[in-house]
């Protein structure tokens, strides 16, 4: 259960870097925090 969670984590984090890959630089540093 620990393991889903921690890879869904991962999987939501990746999905919003990607979806900001093509922002501004303001937002793409706000992605990151």
């Amino acid at each position: 259960m620990y393991i889903y969670i921690y890879a869904n984590d991962i999987f939501i984090y990746l999905y919003k870097f990607i979806k900001t890959i093509n922002s501004p630089l303001p937002l793409r540093c706000f992605a990151v925090f």
